[in-house]
């Protein structure tokens, strides 16, 4: 029984759904065992689904460390694109003013 009253969840995960694989659960009431509710990865809005993917690039459950990598270089180059373009500006905006 769960030390302050509550459920008992069971997850599940399915091998062949590497996005939202572990948004399968089942909450069911240790008292008399009667199930409370079921969450399935096929019944996730289109938003979950899109913060499931999104958390699934991150974490690297879709390829593994290529995934990973991937998703860290593109948040080193943000911030590298803004200074840039920053950059970018000033000088062209120093050009016009004295020209």
């Amino acid at each position: 029984m769960p030390r302050y009253g509550g459920l008992y969840v069971v997850s599940l995960t399915y091998s062949d759904n590497r996005i939202a694989a572990e948004r399968n659960s089942i909450s069911v009431d240790p008292r008399n065992g009667r199930i409370v509710a079921i969450n399935q990865s096929a019944s996730l809005t289109p938003r979950e689904r899109f913060m499931a993917a999104n958390e699934a690039i991150h974490t690297g459950n879709i390829l593994g460390m290529p995934t990973r990598i991937l998703a860290a270089l593109a948040s080193i180059l943000l911030p590298l694109q803004v200074v840039s373009g920053l950059l970018i500006w000033l000088r062209r905006t120093n050009i016009l003013r004295r020209g």
